[in-house]
């Protein structure tokens, strides 16, 4: 691997991880503002409305950590790096986990 390449990666892990803190903004933000709306009407069954925009975000926050945990997986076998001291890189220190996110399909 080249470092050219790993540091594309790395740069990679790092977007991913910057947007994810972009959507928990949004996520914040949309659910204070509709849970201010829900209280202020009558109909208190509004007050479920905050569940529209929390699942979409989540799958999102979720489909980007599993895209940072392929990368870091693919950086841990191909590149010879030891990431065991970096924290970001936790889910990867099992070889079950590095597998299957090497090879998973997503």
């Amino acid at each position: 691997m080249s470092k050219e390449e790993i540091e594309l990666l790395r740069a990679e892990i790092i977007q991913n991880y910057n947007a994810i803190a972009q959507y928990n903004c949004v996520l914040y933000t949309a659910v204070t503002a509709v849970l201010a709306f829900a209280v202020n009407s009558d109909r208190y069954v509004m007050c479920l409305l905050p569940y529209v925009v929390m699942l979409p975000i989540h799958f999102l926050c979720e489909t980007r950590s599993g895209n940072i945990c392929r990368i870091g997986a693919y950086l841990y076998v191909f590149s010879g790096e030891n990431l065991s001291g970096n924290p970001d890189f936790a889910c990867l220190m099992r070889r079950d986990t590095v597998q299957a996110h090497l090879f998973s399909d997503g």
